[in-house]
């Protein structure tokens, strides 16, 4: 994959981390209580989001990594 690709998925999952998240953490903060079809939906963009994160991170770090060492 190229960097822009990587660069693009790493802030899309990034972004559907971060919604996720706040809307969950807001509804449990609130005492709010969401459809349970809808956190169901959350929780399971959660769970699909943070691999792909972890993957998009490992390949940021390895080409950065990479162009570090081939600078003089």
């Amino acid at each position: 994959m190229s960097k822009e690709n990587i660069q693009l998925l790493w802030n899309i999952s990034l972004a559907v981390l971060a919604v996720c998240s706040v809307i969950l953490g807001l509804t449990a903060l609130l005492d709010a209580d969401l459809p349970d079809g809808l956190e169901r939906l959350l929780g399971i963009l959660d769970l699909i989001a943070l691999p792909v994160f972890a993957y998009a991170s490992v390949q940021k770090a390895r080409a950065e990594r990479r162009q570090t060492r081939s600078m003089p």
